[in-house]
């Protein structure tokens, strides 16, 4: 009998050991549990990303932003504007808000409101949106954004001039009138041409003061 109540008693002790290591298991779980709550709720998901780009350039540039290497890709969608990437351009030369129009559209098919990136003229167009459509933005980017006109544009070159007075006269033909725009234009207006050259002769003179006064979201610029 003395060996039956040795063995009972070593068995409830056992019984108790596994009892409080498993209570303990289980309080170190709920540790655990509250402090990835605890987590998820100090870093709440990061809104959604529209990234626009500049002239002549396609969403492919974005891709090291969209997926940065070794990190989480991001929520974003970076998006062909008309006459950029592989979108065909407008039928008539567009200016920044009809360009801003068109995003709206896209973001009515989204869950917004959504934080824009845009780069260089997708600034503008960046402007342009959140100005017009403050509902669907959440907060801008805007890197080498030309926003304010600080002086009138200078007069083309007078070479430039004389060439383009010949050719209205009739007396240049078109070759040569193109290489003068592309010796004497920006780089930027040497690399489209067609209705995306009218874009750009259109959008490169605008101002956004206006804009800018009316935008109540965060901005974030880089230069």
């Amino acid at each position: 009998m003395a060996t039956q109540r040795t063995s009972f008693a070593k068995l409830q002790r056992d019984r108790d050991k596994q009892a409080k290591a498993a209570a303990k298991r289980e309080r170190r779980h709920n540790r655990d549990a509250d402090a990835a709550d605890t987590s998820e709720d100090a870093a709440p998901p990061v809104d959604p990303h529209v990234l626009l780009q500049q002239v002549e350039q396609a969403h492919r540039d974005f891709d090291a932003v969209l997926a940065p290497p070794g990190r989480p890709a991001l929520d974003a969608v970076a998006l062909d504007l008309p006459g950029f990437g592989a979108t065909p351009p407008p039928d008539v030369a567009w200016g920044s808000p009809a360009y801003a129009e068109a995003v709206a559209g896209v973001l009515g098919e989204m869950a917004t409101p959504v934080v824009v990136l845009g780069h260089s003229f997708g600034g503008r167009v960046a402007v342009q949106l959140a100005a017009a459509h403050p509902e669907v933005v959440r907060a801008l980017v805007l890197a080498s954004v030309p926003l304010l006109r600080a002086r009138p544009s200078a007069r083309p070159a007078r070479r430039f001039r004389l060439v383009r007075a010949l050719h209205r006269a009739g007396l240049v033909g078109e070759d040569r009138m193109e290489a003068a725009r592309r010796r004497f234009g920006s780089a930027d207006y040497a690399a489209v041409e067609g209705t995306m050259r009218a874009v750009f002769v259109q959008t490169v003179g605008e101002s956004y003061e206006q804009q800018l006064d009316g935008i109540g979201c965060p901005v974030t610029v880089v230069w």
